[in-house]
């Protein structure tokens, strides 16, 4: 009987094996950037606000949305986009009180938690990135060499803003234009330097603990990132007029724990990164379900 058993735990893994195999090589083949750009057209176009409204309602059914924690009633939003990146009534979500307390920057999964191996970062089992080519920066990557990171996986029917975890000024806003391979489990477990190669956002935060990071990555389906503070400003195909690298004109800007920082239009990863030997985490392990603004860690 265990024989049998684990000879069945051994053919469904070799089965899901090459259905991930195969997934992968078809995800490899869709020309990613024309089919974020078609999809976030889309979701955004006026004038079929029915078709965006039953197409919200279905969405919302699958998912089990919780229509009591949103701003608006379902059936008033007139896009998909204006679904998507939907608030929270006030209240749905309380930003944990306390100056030595980091709180989550987002509604997700965490995926990973831990500490750099000076500016090596795990991505998935058998997989890391380096720091450099995540910021953009090496400059930068020295102030989080060895330092803590969390990273959290905001899955399409996730509340899409994203928060400060903590209480600083806008030190650095760098646009990092990239590839936009998705960002699901299984491509982080097989694509290599998946979050330094997709286009992304980074923050960087002067605060009380030191240099604090928070990464927006982008990925298939999502057309672009945009930062609260500023109404013009979105990353992708909608600042052709914007150069990629420093944006000086975003940054000085100040952030309490708990302020929205920036908006997915659709659903993406957060990475955040600490200096090192700054904070102590909370227990927990991947796989924990996560909501803005609960505690993440402690300054230490």
């Amino acid at each position: 009987m265990v024989v049998e058993l684990s000879g069945s735990v051994d053919m469904f893994k070799y089965v899901q094996e090459l259905f991930e195999q195969a997934a992968m090589t078809a995800l490899n083949a869709v020309p990613k950037t024309a089919f974020s750009k078609a999809l976030g057209w889309g979701a955004e176009v006026r004038g079929i606000t029915p078709i965006h409204r039953a197409a919200i309602n279905v969405f919302a059914r699958i998912y089990s949305i919780n229509e009591h924690e949103v701003e608006r009633k379902l059936n008033t939003y007139d896009t998909l986009n204006e679904f998507f990146t939907r608030r929270l009534r006030a209240g749905a979500r309380i930003t944990a009180e306390g100056d030595d307390i980091v709180t989550s920057p987002a509604d997700g999964i965490l995926t990973q938690i831990g500490t750099a191996e000076q500016t090596n970062l795990l991505q998935a089992k058998g997989l890391t990135y380096d720091l450099a080519a995540l910021l953009g920066s090496d400059q930068d990557a020295q102030w989080f060499q060895d330092g803590s990171y969390v990273t959290i996986y905001l899955r399409p029917h996730d509340y899409h803003r994203v928060h400060s975890p903590v209480t600083g000024v806008v030190q650095q806003v760098r646009w990092i234009p990239g590839d936009r391979f998705p960002v699901v489990p299984m491509a982080v477990h097989r694509r290599e330097n998946l979050y330094s190669r997709n286009e992304r956002l980074v923050v960087i935060l002067d605060t009380r603990m030191g240099r604090v990071a928070v990464i927006m990555v982008a990925s298939i389906g999502v057309g672009n990132m945009s930062l609260t503070w500023d109404d013009h400003f979105r990353t992708g195909d909608r600042n052709h007029h914007v150069d990629s690298g420093r944006l000086q004109h975003l940054e000085g800007y100040r952030l309490t724990k708990g302020d929205e920082l920036g908006v997915f239009h659709l659903g993406s990863t957060v990475i955040v990164l600490f200096e090192q030997a700054r904070v102590a985490f909370q227990r927990m392990a991947p796989g924990a379900r996560l909501f803005v603004g609960l505690p993440l860690a402690e300054v230490r």
